[in-house]
């Protein structure tokens, strides 16, 4: 029987606007009946012996045919691993599937070890509860968790907060082939000879140049970015006239391996992979600081991904079954050029089938990931793509049949977030469409959520919209602290907000559903700033951030505050996403107040002040909306300058100089006018005028 048609011209959409989906005796997938489920990369002799065991829950699928019904739910046979390949542009939910598969690894008691690499800093929050489509999860039995066994490292970088859990890597784990990619050098060349030279020396041992002479040096199995600096600069051989380098080569490798050392990542032995790999756990390595940049992050990948394929060959005492996934993998894994993780991963997608290696790759760019790693996808879980190279990409790494119906760039750009096009080799039938389920803990990087979850946002239901129709003023008193902030808080987090509150004060994690201040404070800032950024963005709501920080602010320099501030404050301007700013004034400490004043300039506030939450409002000109701004800072000076006038007019009473006194009692009328409206400083100020008169 033939597919039945879905018209390219009109989107697949019936007269209503709704997306029509085919129904088909075509969609020839393993359908368990006694499960009433769909069962993907498995084949029919194994669900025989296996049944229900090792099956992970993605999602609904979103088609009928024989004998499968629409919202069948859709099993991933996980007994043995896969290489998968999720794709979607940014928004699509690629980062939340991930995380699907995450949970669905450790929830089911696999013994499975699960390790992610996020080069972003999104998935430490799979160990918080998540919320959103409960009725949904209800469903399908499920209800929302955190992973407490979820452990984050990050690898120590310079300049930055020493993280909790720090990775580290060997020196001795890096191969010749590691260094020249990362230092981007030719391995043919004089200097990729020299790297060489240096790793089988110091491993073996070498004679050391000793005035005349020469001394033996010991070789080592575990050495340090020293032993090889030492080689190069010592080895009788490398600084031979005749045989051995030139001294710029030299001098091109020392200097390049002194900057290793600054990387800060180094250790002599490098975290044991038993911490980083363990069962029915989670693993997120933390890679989102700037400062390591792509290379690095590449070169750490590749790293881990030997070790694991090496220790699970090793047979016995090895690590549990390891699944690997990566977000970002076409930084990881680019298309066209050799990186320190792209050998590594293409023996790990190869090999790694028989020792228990699942892979899953995560990008929003089919089109610029590595090839050869792609030609070992088993499971292809395609998002939405808008790029016409990427549906190119897409449709020839496609591991089965793609009708045609689903291989046009209208049908892959109209797919709503969460909705996916599946791709099982293993099943041998055709490709379907899928609804990946609702996630269990919390999503970090909230761009799109499936389902139930999705949060239909209109202009005039803003969160930015909610925050100018409250009252200016909300009094803050301990009975009622909750619900004068719910009147802001609870109705721009229902409608995407993202929300920064100190945790314990008046705001809690609970009722915003938000990053506490102290996560924030925890993590590297600059990929943090990157991450509000980006859920500034795509929320369409920017961020509110609660005061009561004091204890953490006082951790970060004063520089740092600055930087972070002025970051989100660009995001709020440049684009539609809007910063709300909420601060309590009192429990801010005074050396950062002026800085957070200048990036805060222009930016929607509410404030607190002696116990009331206040909003600040000025005029722009020639703006179309009014904004409110900070002024304690042209208060502060406007108070300085009546001080300084009331000062100078009690000298002259001093000397008895009445010359010019009625003018300076007029202008120090006028100062304080400026500042009239101002309780507090208009207070401060007509105690001058007063004392001035008496």
């Amino acid at each position: 029987m033939e597919l039945n048609q879905l018209k390219s011209e009109d989107n697949g959409r019936d007269v209503n606007g709704r997306r029509r989906h085919p129904t088909t005796e075509l969609l020839d997938l393993l359908y368990d009946r006694e499960l009433a489920a769909v069962v993907i990369g498995r084949r029919t002799s194994d669900m025989k012996r296996l049944r229900s065991r090792g099956l992970l829950l993605l999602g609904e699928i979103l088609e009928s045919g024989d004998g499968i019904e629409k919202g069948m739910p859709v099993y991933l046979g996980a007994e043995y691993p896969h290489v998968v390949f999720i794709c979607g542009k940014r928004g699509s939910g690629k980062s939340y599937t991930l995380g699907v598969f995450a949970e669905e690894l450790c929830r089911n008691s696999l013994e499975i070890a699960t390790v992610i690499v996020d080069p972003i800093g999104i998935f430490w929050s799979l160990k918080e509860k998540g919320y959103g489509a409960q009725e949904k999860l209800k469903e399908m039995g499920l209800r929302h968790r955190g992973f407490k066994n979820t452990l984050v490292m990050s690898p120590p970088v310079p300049g930055e907060p020493p993280p909790g859990n720090p990775l580290t890597i060997s020196v001795s784990d890096l191969k010749a082939e590691d260094w020249m990619a990362i230092f981007d050098i030719d391995p043919f060349s004089q200097q990729g000879n020299l790297i060489s030279d240096i790793i089988k020396k110091v491993k073996g041992g070498y004679r050391a140049a000793r005035g005349e002479g020469y001394e033996r040096v010991e070789g080592k199995e575990r050495y340090t970015i020293e032993d090889m600096i030492r080689c190069a600069e010592e080895d009788v051989d490398i600084l031979s006239p005749e045989k051995g380098y030139s001294q710029h080569t030299r001098r091109s490798i020392i200097s390049r391996l002194k900057a290793a050392q600054s990387w800060g990542f180094f250790s002599p032995d490098g975290t044991p992979l038993s911490t980083i790999a363990r069962p029915n756990a989670i693993t997120v390595l933390d890679l989102s600081s700037p400062s390591l940049g792509d290379s690095k992050r590449a070169l750490i990948t590749g790293i881990l991904a030997r070790k694991i394929l090496v220790s699970r060959l090793g047979g016995r005492g090895a690590i549990p079954v390891t699944w690997l996934l990566i977000d970002e993998a076409h930084l990881i894994l680019p298309r066209g050029r050799r990186t320190a993780a792209t050998e590594p991963l293409v023996e790990y997608a190869k090999l790694g089938r028989k020792p228990g290696c699942g892979l899953v790759l995560a990008t929003q760019r089919p089109s610029a990931t590595d090839d050869d790693v792609l030609s070992q996808v088993d499971l292809v879980v395609a998002h939405t793509l808008a790029m016409k190279d990427d549906i190119s990409a897409l449709l020839k790494r496609m591991p089965t049949h793609m009708p045609k119906e689903f291989s046009t760039p209208s049908f892959l750009r109209g797919l709503k977030p969460g909705e996916v096009v599946v791709g099982d080799q293993m099943g041998g039938g055709r490709a379907f469409l899928m609804m990946v389920r609702p996630r269990l803990s919390r999503h970090a990087g909230e761009t799109a959520m499936p389902g139930g979850t999705i949060r239909k946002r209109r202009e005039e239901r803003s969160p930015l919209k909610v925050l100018e129709r409250a009252p200016p003023s909300l009094l803050i008193e301990t009975d009622e602290t909750e619900t004068a902030l719910r009147q802001i808080l609870s109705e721009f987090s229902t409608l995407g907000g993202f929300v920064l509150s100190g945790e314990g004060m008046y705001a809690s994690k609970s009722m915003t559903g938000g990053f506490t201040l102290r996560e924030l404070g925890s993590r590297p800032l600059k990929a943090t700033v990157e991450t509000l950024q980006q859920m500034a963005e795509d929320r369409g709501g920017g961020a509110i951030i609660i005061g009561g920080v004091e204890d953490v602010l006082k951790e970060m320099l004063p520089e740092e505050v600055l930087t972070l501030f002025k970051e989100l404050r660009w995001r709020s301007l440049k684009g539609s996403s809007k910063l709300i700013i909420i601060l309590d004034y009192e429990l801010l400490p005074k050396e950062h107040l002026e800085y957070i004043e200048r990036a805060f300039d222009e930016t929607l506030l509410y404030r607190s002040v002696e116990g009331r939450w206040e909003r600040k409002e000025r005029e722009l000109m020639g703006e179309e909306e009014s904004r409110i701004r900070i002024e304690n800072r042209v208060l502060r000076e406007r108070l300085e300058r009546i001080e300084r006038s009331y000062q100078e007019l009690l000298s002259k009473l001093a000397r008895g100089e009445l010359e010019g006194l009625e003018e300076g009692v007029d202008a120090l009328k006028k100062s304080i006018e400026e500042v009239r409206g101002e309780a507090r400083e208009e207070k401060v100020a007509s105690g001058y005028l007063k004392a001035l008169e008496k």
